[in-house]
């Protein structure tokens, strides 16, 4: 029983009251100090910045102010009565300024001396008294600048005022010091126009710490200096404030800004009291209301103190009566706590109740408890031997038992009364108790069976004075497990001789029981499967995933089903199907688990074959079926199904003919026949899917004998992208893969066919031979990208230009073949498309920013008028293409059978040109070109000239030049006869004779990429002077692509080799163009000069180019000049230079030497000259 310690507590409910209404009001007291002195600090800065901000608009209204009379005094300083001296006119001005802007009082004018000659606050001519001259006036005089002066008493007005002086210049000097005063009062209205509070005291102080104006009594203390706190604050800091006492001894807080401008200050005092007062009126009401505050708070805790503390007191009484059992009986209370406790005493004491009727109701059903399970209590005295039992035991026994020796010989035998007795004996010896089981007979005959067990009972000493002990009659329980017994051997017989390896476990899983099958195959015992000992058995790859799904089952007790392999005796694993089921007891709790595990290593082998089979067919990559001799569809594979859009079912319905239309079932019948003599070997088929469309199929079969039953076994392998990749390769190897048009093999394939039905048919056709003009430079100038975007548009506009069943074709590179079919006698249409096919092409393509413009050269041949074979056509065709290159290009020709000795021709003269580039039989010829006001020589043109194999006659450029552009060889020529001409000029000039040298470059070979460097290089081996050198370009090499031209002529230049524009005229220039080159000379075309003498337009066209000339500051040269009449024209209309036949041919290099040489003795050459 647990006692409780009764002690005074030293305080009352009303103590603890009071203190806690202390310490609950005192952090709020100090909170609301705190607060207020935050607020009053707050207040404080805020005054400061407000007031400070105040001020410092103030100082800007000031400095508006005295900005504003400067702005005025620089005006009358320009006055032109004071650049004119005529101050009389000046005093008017400026007493009329003063008057209309009311900015300030009178205007002086000061001399260098500082002599006032002038002031408006006096009638002019007054005399003024001498004074010296301020150091104001001699900084305005020194400085020229205006200046803003602190206070000063003036000597006229004998008043304190200010000055804003300015210099007046006349003649770039300073001639005057004008400065206009301005009298306290105009900034005394300053101040009272802010309209401050009446008790704040405002001064304006000059840079010098003079007061200007002032808020109140101004008029005494002006001019006077600042208090000294106040001045000492200025100097430290531009803004900020103060506490000070004022001139009329006032304590303020001042705060004050200063001008960056004008220096100048404003202070603003407020009075402390003002702001003192107000702190000291929130305290005393503070004060108050803390002290009423904490009034209310203490007397409102004693009196609820005295309210608490007596509904306390009258718990007590019901307490003491709720410990004796007596009534409980509650008064009145204030407190709901306390109403609560007394209403829970009065629960406790019901409760008290309810539980003494519940306490004699269990003891009630204990009796009957142990009377009906045969169960009774004892306890035997040591002492005395006295034996005191429950109500039940006499029922149990059949009588009273009052003494242990009583039962000797009577319930007990004698045997059985030793046994007991013993073992009390030990009991009372170790203190250890018994568990018996007992075999009495009662006095009516009936012989039962107990179960009975003690424990020592010890006194103090801890010595054993009896024991106490139950008893309990077993002897149905004990036929019962002699039942059980019976069954389980039953049971045991049969388990043990099943094949299954049967077990049991607990709910948790232990193992129980284990049948012999399963102990002899697994080799083990029962109680090495416990505690997780049958976690061996299992393979280590499956342990986990058998250990998580069992666990699963263990907790829902649903039955359990899983295959995994265990190990045997002999070390080897077989795999099992394990499949339980639980046993529940009354409460639903899981008990028992009954399970068995059958080998099934034979059936998963076999099924791993039929699902290796199964895989193995599902993966092929063809079409796997099984058929009967009649074409029933026995197997599909899963390949077979989803390529044919039937489900596995589906497909099992089905006759080989609903897939495989073409064969028959007399046709399948054959084929099954020949597969019984020997495989036939695969055959291409169509089958047809679910939905209609078809696929391509190459099936092989097989047949075999299977239970008397013949089946088919077909292999079909899709073929479908196969033929469409061979007809895909088929159409590549016939058409161009850039221009998706046909190749050379199609277009020789289909004018093959072509040909033979002209034959057949006595038809015509036509084959137009396209070669692009300009395509290479193209190429070369801007990468094989553009060119191969310009060959595709070239395509596209081609196949717009002819009917859909004529064709178009590239043959290669930049030839085009268009075949026109079936054109009978029509000449004239052939000549249309041609044209057409020309004016296309000629229009401008713009690829990727570039607009570029080709043409097209066209050859003509029909067949099979020209031709019965296909290469000989396309030969016909490409002389006449040959014959519109060089006709001009960029039109068509029809072929005639004289091409082939112009095209043998050309053949022999592209092997000389070969040859003489390769044997170096090249010729350069020099003609002079004749400076015309002087008739000396000015330079010499090199013409390439090709000697025969006899070096007999030579050939001219404009005969071998377009064979060299249209094989190649054009760039090779040209870098040989810079080279060769760079060489001859370093010849000449070592033999005395220093001219300059112009060689012509081909509008490809201008067009080539890094020409401008390989000039340079050719320049820097030869040693050559670059102004020696001059480039000759044609109109049509610089028009090809303006932008480009220039900046590599540009490059040319750069060189210090001259460039001249050969041919001119015959182009088509522009002259916004024109000018933007930067060329030397301009050549008039030996075409308009040949024929000055009988063609008016070609002396216009002259006359024109010349004057183009003159105006570009560009020197004229006129080529091709065979007679005086031309010679003197020409230099009458201010041509420069002259060459032609009228001075000499083209002259080999001594020959040219020889010419200059004869004629070193003239000073100047005779116009008359002579070819």
């Amino acid at each position: 029983m647990t006692k409780i310690k009764s002690f005074r507590a030293p305080w009352s409910v009303r103590s603890y009251l009071l203190c806690l209404v202390l310490a609950c009001l005192l952090p709020g007291v100090l909170g609301a100090a705190a607060l207020f002195i935050f607020q009053y600090q707050e207040s404080r800065t805020q005054l400061q910045k407000n007031t400070i901000l105040t001020a410092r608009a103030l100082v800007q209204t000031v400095d508006h102010q005295l900005l504003s009379v400067q702005a005025v005094a620089q005006t009358l300083a320009t006055s032109e009565a004071l650049r004119l001296h005529d101050l009389a006119v000046f005093h008017q001005q400026a007493r009329a300024a003063m008057k209309q802007v009311g900015l300030g009082n009178n205007v002086v004018l000061r001399d260098m001396a500082g002599r006032q000659i002038l002031n408006t606050a006096v009638e002019f001519r007054t005399p003024l008294a001498p004074t010296a001259a301020p150091d104001q006036v001699r900084d305005i005089f020194a400085s020229g600048k205006p200046k803003i002066n602190d206070m000063f008493v003036g000597p006229v007005l004998k008043r304190p005022v200010m000055s804003v002086d300015v210099p007046v210049i006349i003649d770039g000097k300073v001639s005057y010091a004008l400065g206009v005063g301005v009298l306290p009062e105009h900034f005394d209205r300053i101040l009272k126009s802010q309209r401050l509070p009446p008790d704040w005291l405002v001064v304006i102080v000059d840079s010098a710490g003079t007061i200007i104006a002032r808020s109140h009594a101004s008029e005494r203390f002006i001019n006077e200096k600042a208090s000294p706190d106040l001045l000492k604050a200025l100097q430290r800091a531009p803004e900020g404030g103060i506490k000070a006492i004022t001139k009329e001894g006032v304590s303020v807080l001042s705060f004050f800004s200063e001008s960056p401008v004008t220096h100048w200050r404003v202070a603003i005092g407020i009075p402390r009291d003002t702001v003192e007062n107000a702190l000291a009126q929130t305290l005393s009401l503070l004060a108050l209301g803390v002290a009423s505050l904490f009034g209310v708070g203490l007397f409102l805790a004693w009196f609820m103190g005295g309210k608490i503390a007596f509904s306390v007191r009258a718990l007590t009484a019901p307490a003491s009566a709720l410990g004796s059992g007596a009534t409980v009986e509650v008064p009145p209370l204030h407190i709901q706590e306390a109403a609560e406790v007394a209403a829970a005493i009065g629960r406790a004491a019901n409760l008290l109740n309810e539980h003494s009727a519940s306490l004699r109701d269990k003891e009630l059903e204990l009796a009957e408890a142990h009377r009906l399970a045969k169960f009774g209590t004892w306890h035997w005295d040591a002492r005395t031997d006295a034996i005191t039992t429950s109500q039940s035991v006499p029922t149990i026994f059949g009588e009273e038992i009052h003494s242990f020796a009583q039962t000797r010989g009577t319930l007990l035998s004698e045997d059985t009364w030793q046994m007991v007795n013993e073992a009390t004996n030990e009991a009372v010896r170790t203190g250890t108790g018994y568990d018996l089981e007992l075999t009495i007979q009662r006095r009516d005959g009936a012989v039962i069976c107990l179960h009975s067990k003690c424990q020592a009972v010890w006194n103090q000493a801890h010595v054993v004075i009896g024991l106490r002990g139950t008893v309990q009659d077993i002897t149905e329980r004990k036929k019962a497990e002699e039942k059980l017994r019976e069954s389980e051997e039953r049971f045991r017989l049969v388990a043990d001789n099943i094949t299954q390896l049967a077990w049991i476990t607990d709910g948790e899983g232990q193992p129980l029981w284990l049948n012999r099958r399963f102990l002899e195959f697994t080799g083990t015992t029962l109680e090495s499967m416990k505690n997780k000992g049958w976690r061996k058995l299992h393979h280590p790859d499956h342990l986990d995933d058998a250990i998580v799904k069992f666990g699963q089952h263990l907790t829902s007790g649903e039955p359990w089903e899983d295959t995994f392999p265990m190990k045997g005796a002999d070390g080897q694993y077989r795999w099992f199907l394990s499949r339980a089921i639980s046993q529940r007891d009354a409460s639903g709790r899981i008990v028992r688990w009954f399970g068995t595990n059958t080998d099934i290593t034979a059936l998963r082998d076999a099924d791993e074959e039929l699902q290796k089979f199964k895989f193995f067919s599902d993966c092929a990559n063809d079409g796997l079926m099984l058929l009967d001799q009649q074409g029933h569809i026995l197997y599909a594979n899963k390949l077979a199904c989803e390529r044919l859009g039937y489900s596995e079912q589906d497909m099992l319905r089905l006759n080989i003919s609903a897939i495989d239309p073409q064969h028959t079932a007399q046709e399948f019948a054959a084929i099954f026949a020949r597969s019984k003599q020997h495989r036939i070997p695969p055959f291409e088929g169509v089958h047809q899917r679910r939905d209609g469309t078809t696929l391509t199929v190459e099936t092989a079969v097989a047949v075999l004998e299977h239970k008397g039953e013949w089946l088919m076994f077909a292999t079909a392998r899709d073929i479908t992208e196969r033929k469409q990749a061979e007809l895909r390769v088929r159409e590549a190897a016939l058409h161009d893969p850039l221009t998706s048009l046909p190749n050379r093999a199609l277009v020789f394939e289909y004018c093959g066919r072509l040909l033979a039905a002209a034959r057949r048919n006595h038809s015509r056709g036509a084959l137009m031979f396209i070669d692009l003009d300009r395509f290479k430079p193209v190429n070369d100038l801007y990468g094989h990208e553009t060119g191969d975007r310009l060959l595709q548009e070239v395509a596209s506009r081609l196949v717009d230009c002819v009917r859909d069943e004529d064709l178009v074709g590239r043959i290669g590179g930049d030839e085009f073949v268009v075949v026109l079919p079936y054109i009978e006698s029509e000449r004239e249409r052939v000549a249309r498309v041609a044209q057409h096919v020309c004016d296309s092409l000629e229009q401008p393509f713009r690829i990727d920013g570039l607009e570029l413009t080709i043409s097209a050269s066209i050859g003509i041949s029909y067949f099979p008028d020209h031709a019965t074979e296909v290469s000989t056509l396309l030969h016909a065709a490409d002389l006449a293409m040959y014959l519109a290159k060089q006709s001009g290009r960029a039109n068509y020709q029809f072929y005639t059978p004289g091409l082939e000795e112009r095209a043998e021709q050309t053949l022999l003269l592209e092997v000389r040109l070969k040859q003489a580039l390769k044997q170096g039989t090249l010729k350069l010829h020099y003609q002079p070109v004749i400076d015309i006001r002087s008739g000396q020589l000015a330079g010499a043109e090199a013409l390439v000239r090709l000697a025969d194999e006899h070096g007999v006659e030579s050939v001219g450029p404009a005969t071998f030049i377009p064979v060299a552009e249209s094989t190649g060889l054009i760039g090779e020529l040209g870098e040989w006869a810079l080279q060769e001409a760079c060489r001859q000029q370093m010849a000449w000039r070592r033999a005395g004779l220093t001219t300059r040298v112009a060689i012509n470059v081909s509008p490809l070979q201008f067009r080539q990429r890094g020409f401008a460097e390989r000039l340079s290089e050719i320049i820097a081996s030869s040693g050559i002077d670059p102004a020696c050198l001059e480039i000759e370009v044609t109109e049509s090499a610089v028009m090809e692509n303006v932008s480009d031209a220039i900046e590599l002529l540009r490059k040319i230049k750069m060189l210090g080799v001259r460039v001249a524009l050969d041919d001119f005229g015959t182009g088509y220039s522009s002259l916004s163009s024109l000018s933007n080159l930067p060329l030397d000379k301009l050549k008039v075309d030996q075409s308009f000069v040949r024929r000055i003498e009988r063609d008016k337009a070609s002396r216009s066209v002259t006359e024109a180019i010349i004057a183009l000339a003159r105006s570009l500051n560009l020197q004229v040269v006129g080529e091709g000049i065979e007679s005086e009449f031309a010679l003197h024209y020409l230099a009458r209309q201010g041509c420069n230079l002259a060459q032609g036949y009228w001075f000499s041919r083209p002259l080999p290099p001594d020959e040219f030497f020889s010419w200059y040489r004869n004629r070193t003795d003239d000073r100047r050459l005779q116009l008359t000259g002579q070819a």
